[in-house]
């Protein structure tokens, strides 16, 4: 029965075209060239598309062309076939079905798709910029058209869906240039606020003046000024936090070092680094 339904359908078009005028049979085939000459135009656009937002994936490239390739084909034919009389509901129906099954099957893949897209154009980070996203974070290493590959600072590689990427809160640590460092300290009452800035300034000059000797000067920096400022009164110590700014590069290094350099500092300025501890009172029994 199928077979009998499409000779019937061949013999149905072979004798509209036999019944069309030869201008109408050119004008269809002037509309076949324009459409084909159309589809070659929009490839190349697409390729330089491409190569402007550098897919990291050839693969991908080749998948996008092929498959734009073929819906202008379709689209060519549909229309040239209709120009000439031929009826083309049953193809467009068929095409209907088709789209709509694989627009169904890749949804997870458009998604991510499109938002690869916006990532591209709208640049809200770089490879190499440290960024958090989906409560992870980690250097950036590659923004593919589907997926962001980033390394985590434990060396881990952690594969985000650019539709995940796009629509999750997006910290980006390194797109201002700058970071700010901010650490607590607990220091005795005993020991005065200047004593205690006194040395944690020292402190800050040590790290500093030890990152240019390392060839990395110039990561502390001068404007916004470090400060130090006192937090506030415990049961047995102040709390103080120290705070500067340095490179958005330097931040982990000078953290750390900053962090080690405070004891040092502490102990040659006289200040005391106190911890949880009960001081007991005796009164003198009276004589």
């Amino acid at each position: 029965m199928e077979n009998i339904a499409m000779d019937e359908q061949l013999e149905e078009v072979i004798h509209i075209l036999s019944t069309q005028s030869v201008n109408r049979l050119l004008y269809g085939l002037l509309v076949l060239l324009g459409g084909l000459v159309v589809t070659r135009v929009l490839l190349r656009v697409l390729d330089r598309i491409t190569q402007q937002l550098r897919l990291s994936s050839p693969t991908i490239h080749r998948l996008l062309h092929k498959a734009l390739k073929w819906v202008l084909y379709a689209i060519t034919v549909i229309v040239a076939a209709g120009t000439i009389g031929i009826p083309i509901n049953s193809f467009v129906a068929v095409l209907s079905v088709i789209g709509l099954a694989l627009s169904l099957a890749v949804q997870g893949v458009l998604t991510n798709l499109a938002g690869g897209i916006i990532l591209f154009t709208s640049k809200p980070f770089a490879p190499g910029d440290f960024v958090e996203a989906d409560e992870v974070c980690g250097t950036v290493q590659e923004i593919g058209f589907l997926y962001t590959r980033m390394e985590a600072p434990d060396g881990r590689l952690i594969v985000l869906p650019n539709s995940l990427m796009h629509a999750s809160r997006l910290i980006n640590y390194n797109a201002i240039g700058r970071r700010r460092i901010d650490l607590t300290v607990s220091a005795s009452y005993d020991n005065t606020p200047e004593e205690v800035r006194a040395a944690a300034m020292d402190a800050i000059a040590t790290v500093s003046r030890r990152q240019a000797e390392a060839g990395h000067a110039g990561c502390v920096l001068e404007e916004p000024a470090p400060q130090v400022l006192l937090e506030g009164y415990g049961e047995s110590s102040i709390a103080y936090t120290v705070r500067l700014w340095v490179t958005a590069a330097a931040f982990v290094e000078v953290r750390y070092a900053l962090n080690e350099e405070l004891y040092g500092a502490f102990r040659r300025g006289g200040v005391a680094m106190t911890y949880p501890h009960l001081m007991v009172h005796t009164v003198p029994p009276e004589p």
